[in-house]
């Protein structure tokens, strides 16, 4: 598989919560770790192979819905057994609504056609109520991604989306 394909079964597994497409994405003993500034997506542990992997992931669906996860295609390639790609992703809290919108890097290791570890680090995250988010949130589903050529059509350049 080649690696935008991966990204992007490894965006599909995580945003729509298939967990057997992880199988597609790492080695049986692969590693993956996340920090993000709240922790609550996480705190830097290993979890390492597709059983730790898939379980890890659960709370994200049991917390969140509407996920979307947009990657620039530019910075997927197929060169070296190292990658790094920054994300921008939204989603809903389930418990009242709300919008999480993050930002952040992947830093991909590679061997032999799969990840072989992927460390997540979330940079940026804001909670905004659902009158806010929901236009962010349509926004990012626009851009028919997960892998997009361009952020052309910014919130910038949608008034209703900073209006307010």
């Amino acid at each position: 598989m080649d690696r935008t394909h991966l990204v992007e079964t490894y965006l599909r597994a995580k945003d729509h919560q298939q967990p057997l497409l992880y199988t597609r994405v790492f080695h049986p003993t692969g590693v993956f770790s996340s920090t993000s500034p709240d922790e609550r997506f996480g705190t830097g542990q290993d979890h390492v192979g597709l059983e730790a992997i898939v379980a890890a992931f659960a709370p994200l669906g049991q917390f969140c819905e509407d996920i979307v996860t947009v990657v620039p295609r530019s910075s997927v390639a197929d060169a070296g057994p190292i990658q790094t790609s920054t994300w921008l992703v939204g989603m809903r809290q389930r418990h009242d609504g709300q919008v999480r919108l993050a930002a952040g890097t992947y830093r991909w290791v590679f061997r032999d056609g799969l990840a072989e570890r992927l460390d997540v680090e979330m940079i940026w995250v804001q909670v905004v109520a659902p009158e806010a988010g929901l236009p962010m949130l349509d926004w990012l589903f626009d851009l028919a991604g997960p892998l997009v050529d361009t952020l052309a059509r910014s919130p910038a350049e949608r008034p209703e989306l900073i209006a307010g």
